[in-house]
C-alpha cells in the first residue's frame, strides 16, 4: 500500500496447521498359535490338553466339536488365550477315529486307532502270524516308515495290497513275499486340508496309515494403517480493516 511516498506491506498470518485426532481402530481377533496341532490316543482313550493363544485378551471365542466320544472340560465359550482339556473315550469299533476340535481360526486333530483284532492262526499251515505295528501317523510333509511281518512257517508265501496311491511301498512290484519280512513304505506330502487314511493289507492283518493335513497357518488380518498428518486450514479472503494492517517495511517515516 502506497501512501504518499511511503510503502507499506500487509501480511496476514495463516491459521496454524491442525492435527487430526487419532481415529478409533478396531483390531480383529484371531488365534496366533496352538501348542499342539494333533494328539494320538491309544485305543483305551485318555485325556489331553493344549493351549490356544490369541492376539488380544478380550477376544471371545467358542470351542466347536460335535463328537460323542470327545468331552470338553469346562465351558466351550472362552475369552483370550486359554488351555483346553478334553477326554477321549475308549474306541470299541474296528475303525480309526479322527476328529477335529476347532478353536477360532485353527484346528486340533484327535486320532485314535481301532481296537486290536484277535486273530487265531493255526500253526500247522502257512499264515501271517502277526505284524509288528498296526498303526502309524505321518506328518503332512510326508515321510517313511516300516513294520515287520512274521509268518507261521519260513516258506509261507504272502502278498501286499494297498489302494492308497499316496502310500508307496518299497519293491511293490514284487507282488508276493516269502516268510518273515520287512515292509517299508514312503508317504507323499499331503497338500490338502483333510486328514488322509490309507491301509496296507497283508492277509487278515492291516496296517493303517494316518497322515495329517497341511498345516494351517493362521491368517492374521492386517491392521489398518493410518497416516497421522497435518491438515492446512486456509482462511477465506476478506477485506482487512486498518487494525489488521501489519507494517513490516517502511521506506521512510516522518
Amino acid at each position: 500500500i502506497t501512501v504518499g511516498s511511503q510503502n507499506f506491506t500487509v501480511v496476514q498470518k495463516a491459521k496454524q496447521q491442525e492435527q487430526l485426532p487419532p481415529p478409533s481402530i478396531e483390531v480383529p481377533c484371531y488365534s496366533t498359535s496352538l501348542s499342539e496341532s494333533f494328539k494320538l490316543f491309544p485305543t483305551t482313550g485318555g485325556s489331553g490338553t493344549y493351549t490356544v493363544s490369541l492376539n488380544k485378551s478380550d477376544c471371545s471365542w467358542e470351542i466347536i466339536t460335535d463328537s460323542n466320544w470327545i468331552s470338553i472340560s469346562g465351558s466351550r465359550n472362552r475369552q483370550g488365550s486359554s488351555n483346553i482339556t478334553y477326554t477321549v473315550s475308549e474306541n470299541e469299533t474296528d475303525n480309526v477315529r479322527i476328529w477335529k476340535i476347532s478353536t477360532s481360526n485353527q484346528t486340533h486333530v484327535v486320532i485314535q486307532p481301532p481296537k486290536e483284532k484277535t486273530i487265531i492262526v493255526p500253526e500247522s499251515s502257512c499264515h501271517i502270524k502277526e505284524i509288528s505295528k498296526s498303526f502309524s501317523v505321518v506328518q503332512s510333509n510326508g515321510g517313511s516308515d516300516s513294520f515287520s511281518v512274521e509268518t507261521t512257517k519260513p516258506d509261507c508265501v504272502w502278498a501286499i495290497n494297498t489302494s492308497s496311491p499316496w502310500v508307496i511301498i518299497k519293491n511293490y512290484n514284487t507282488t508276493t513275499r516269502v516268510g518273515n519280512s520287512q515292509v517299508e513304505y514312503t508317504v507323499s506330502p499331503n497338500n490338502t486340508s483333510s486328514v488322509r487314511v490309507g491301509t496296507i493289507n497283508i492277509g487278515d492283518f492291516a496296517h493303517t496309515v494316518v497322515q495329517l493335513p497341511k498345516e494351517e497357518i493362521p491368517i492374521q488380518p492386517q491392521e489398518p494403517q493410518i497416516n497421522f498428518g497435518l491438515v492446512n486450514v486456509v482462511e477465506e479472503n476478506r477485506t482487512l480493516s486498518s487494525t489488521q494492517l501489519l507494517i513490516v517495511n517502511q521506506d521512510s517515516v516522518d
